[in-house]
């Protein structure tokens, strides 16, 4: 347990950036809805909600707060 803690350490002190998507569905033909961007103190660096061209399915409705597409600009342009 303490190399592990002391790993997660070491990790952490070189200020990783997370990343957390929500998507339309759990199979292979799921598109993304959300995509984030935290640090490891928590804080918001990048968040965009994009417009796929499938449903949600419910299974996936059920385990996020997203439940409808949005209509947002293209992710490229937010992210030049």
């Amino acid at each position: 347990r303490g190399r592990f803690a002391m790993l997660a350490h070491t990790w952490l002190a070189l200020g990783p950036v997370f990343l957390d998507t929500e998507t339309t569905g759990l199979d292979a033909g799921a598109q993304a809805l959300e995509i984030g961007l935290v640090n490891a103190r928590g804080e918001r660096i990048f968040e965009t909600r994009l417009k796929p061209t499938v449903g949600i399915d419910p299974a996936a409705a059920a385990v996020q707060i997203v439940t409808e597409p949005y209509r947002f600009p293209v992710l490229s342009v937010r992210l030049a």
